[in-house]
């Protein structure tokens, strides 16, 4: 069920039919809870250089992106892109084998 706006109540696969083809295939609707969303998830890295944020509540996952951003300047890490155009992280240039990276 959506919980807020003019879908309030209904049925989330209704909320997705009432999206426009075109929109729906440029958007990604991620239903997360601020507990899960605190959480960092692999797909944040692609969202830091090729994101729009549509309702963003109080900042509240624009400041989970800036928290990602400053940790990754920590790390020393390193957007590249390969020669067929896809995005990758280096996200510790001097990472070891058996070490774990916490973002």
């Amino acid at each position: 069920m959506a919980t807020n706006g003019r879908f309030e109540g209904v049925p989330l696969h209704q909320v997705y039919l009432a999206v426009t083809k075109d929109f729906a295939l440029k958007a990604s609707v991620m239903p997360l809870t601020p507990a899960e969303a605190s959480t960092t998830k692999p797909f944040y890295l692609g969202m830091l250089t090729a994101h729009a944020l549509l309702y963003d509540r109080d900042e509240f996952f624009a400041t989970i992106l800036q928290r990602l951003k400053r940790r990754l300047a920590e790390l020393g890490s390193e957007r590249r892109v390969d020669k067929d155009g896809y995005e990758y992280w280096v996200l510790q240039p001097d990472f070891k084998p058996g070490e774990v990276i916490e973002l």
